[in-house]
Parts: C-alpha cells; structure tokens; sequence
C-alpha cells in the first residue's frame, strides 16, 4: 500500500512538473525553502539540548508542522494536486461518501455489538448514541 501511495506522489510530481517552467521553478524555490526550514529546526532544537525548555520548544514545533502539514493543503490547492477534487466526477464522489458513511455506521454497530457481549452497556450506548 505505501509503495502504491509513493507511486502516486511521484507520479503526480512528475506530471506537475512537466506542466510548465513556472511549476518547475516554483518546486526548487519550495524545495530549496523547505532546506533551509529543515536546517533551522534543527539549529534551533540542538541549541535547546539539554535544557529544560527542550520539551516545549520541540512540541512547539513540531505541533506546528502537523498542524502545517494537515491544514496547508486543503486551502492551498495550487502547491498539490493530490486533495484536488476537480477531476473526479460528482457520482464518483457523492458514491464514495455514501460507502464511507455506511462503513463508519457498520463500524458502530459492531463496537456496540461487541460492547454488549462483554456486558459493557455504557460503551454500548456511547456507540450507538455516536451514529444518532
């Protein structure tokens, strides 16, 4: 599975940047960029070694680039193509949302079933009151 996903990502690079000179620039600026982000942090943590503030300052940042790494894409359609819905069609989509949707409900049902076998009525009524 994560071979095919590393398939994916490289594929869709190779594509994007066959798309223009613009797109090719635009990724050895952000790539060239993202070194130099990588080399601060780790300045900036290797000079917190050893002192008591090296937990908050390394939770900081790294909160910080998940948060970045989650959030940045969906606004910022243009960077990649991998979250852009535009080339798939409205069935396709509306159909996958419906299979996602019945999949978490069956998921619930059967926590619920699993909870009751075990006698545990409070996390059966947690799950079932989830999917409400």
């Amino acid at each position: 599975m994560a071979r095919r996903l590393v398939q994916l990502k490289l594929r869709l690079l190779r594509n994007a940047l066959h798309a223009s000179t613009a797109a090719q620039v635009s990724f050895l600026v952000s790539t060239g960029l993202a070194i130099l982000v990588a080399i601060g942090t780790f300045v900036v943590l290797a000079l917190y070694r050893g002192q008591s503030v090296s937990v908050d300052v390394t939770s900081v940042i790294f909160t910080g680039f998940a948060f970045g790494w989650l959030i940045l894409p969906i606004f910022v359609f243009g960077l990649d193509s991998t979250l852009d819905p535009a080339p798939i069609r409205m069935p396709v989509l509306l159909l996958c949302g419906a299979a996602y949707g019945f999949v978490l409900a069956l998921a619930s049902v059967r926590i619920a079933a699993l909870a009751a076998e075990r006698r545990l009525p409070e996390l059966a009524q947690i799950a079932i009151r989830s999917k409400l």
